[in-house]
């Protein structure tokens, strides 16, 4: 372990000791109803980090192939060290909210490190009953490193940078009837030079939805809209398209049953380049959740055909199916089962191949299993037992492989 890699350790030691240490200390003997303690009045910080809700979380697991490849796996474990916290305030009209997130990895066969940050921040405010706007801003930094990670329908390894701020609002124009609106810029920024040519992008979207009821005694309601997504990639403008998106959809609750929704879009994807094939076609989404208990929560999605943008070198653009499968089960007030399963399906069709690319049509499918058994030690102190399996099958070279993952991880919350 080099001597940067055991000072990173060092400091995140020194700041989760300073956090567990975050108390106030307890008033002088002299102090009495009428005065505060001494060191919340010189220290109004003290008051300020009780509103903070920290969270420290260590894991230990075990990959089994951490470069994500087809033969010749690396075998290796891992420790995460994470730090978050979260910080809500209301006054009236007004709400804000912040969270961080830092996690250092250290892979121990490799001898390597890696930093990761998310952080949040939003803030809302509803003058009126039936009014109400928020902004907020979503930030990601993941350090370069040789660990394999994918991203989009890329397996890769970088790291990048993504901002997303946003902005919403909501009006609601009469009891059954409510319009909302959302704006969405995000900039992806990747460090690898050799890699992010066709990653690099900028994207913004627009959303407008009318959502109405129906029949409240039949509890059945339904929604409209129109999406609009422009994305930009600035070192190969032939990648670049803007989607136009108008759907429709209805919400139906069974009570104490199951809640279902579905929705059908109609897209078409104009590309900036008048030699690209434009695609028009449509989607549609189906989901169930249920609420027939508040011990067992079951989840199921399908979303067919949705075409999204690529981040290879060689199509613009590409189709995906996905099914989401997930039980959330209380074992007893304790402990608590998570299983989620999911399949993807990528399809990239020969027409949508770059300018020189052999036009080919290929692709990807992708099973993702997690369980995750969470068992609370202390009403501050949580233990997880976790397993990750996924196998990816795929037309593109190299890129197809299955890995395991098995870890351990205690969190605390204060």
């Amino acid at each position: 372990m080099s001597q940067v890699q055991v000072g990173r350790i060092f400091q995140l030691a020194i700041l989760f000791s300073l956090l567990f240490s975050s108390t106030p200390l307890r008033a002088q003997e002299g102090a009495t109803n009428n005065n505060p303690p001494l060191d919340e009045a010189i220290n109004p910080f003290f008051n300020f980090l009780k509103q903070i809700d920290f969270t420290s979380r260590f894991k230990f697991e075990y990959d089994d192939n951490i470069f994500l490849t087809e033969t010749g796996e690396n075998a290796d474990s891992r420790m995460v060290f994470s730090q978050g916290l979260r910080y809500e305030k209301s006054s009236g009209p007004h709400y804000l909210n912040g969270s961080y997130l830092g996690d250092f990895t250290y892979y121990q066969d490799e001898a390597v490190d890696i930093m990761s940050n998310q952080a949040n921040i939003a803030y809302s405010y509803r003058p009126a009953d039936q009014f109400s706007f928020g902004v907020g801003h979503h930030f990601t930094s993941i350090e370069d490193s040789n660990i394999t990670t994918t991203i989009g329908d890329r397996v890769v390894t970088l790291g990048y940078k993504q901002f997303s701020p946003y902005v919403q609002m909501q009006y609601e124009l009469n009891p059954l009837l409510t319009f909302n609106t959302t704006f969405n810029y995000s900039h992806l920024d990747v460090r690898n030079q050799t890699t992010d040519t066709f990653i690099d992008n900028n994207r913004y979207k627009f959303t407008e939805k009318l959502e109405y009821q129906i029949a409240d005694d039949a509890q059945l309601y339904g929604f409209v809209g129109y999406d609009w997504d422009k994305i930009s990639f600035p070192q190969i403008d032939q990648k670049s398209s803007t989607l136009n998106r108008r759907f429709v959809g209805l919400t139906k609750k069974y009570p104490g049953l199951v809640n279902v929704t579905s929705e059908l879009g109609f897209f078409e994807r104009t590309f900036t380049q008048n030699t690209d094939t434009n695609d028009e076609n449509i989607d549609y989404k189906v989901s169930l959740e249920s609420v027939f208990s508040v011990y067992t929560r079951l989840y199921a999605s399908f979303v067919g055909n949705v075409n999204q943008p690529s981040l290879r070198s060689d199509y613009s653009d590409y189709s995906s199916n996905i099914l989401s499968l997930g039980l959330s089960h209380a074992l007893n007030p304790k402990t608590n089962l998570l299983i989620n399963y999911s399949f993807e399906n990528q399809e990239f069709d020969a027409p949508d191949a770059l300018i020189g690319v052999a036009e080919q049509g290929k692709g990807t499918n992708i099973h993702t299993l997690g369980l995750d058994l969470n068992r609370k030690l202390r009403a501050w102190l949580d233990l997880d037992v976790t397993y990750t399996y996924t196998k990816r099958d795929t037309d593109f070279a190299a890129e197809g492989y299955i890995d395991n993952k098995v870890g351990v991880a205690l969190t605390a919350r204060y």
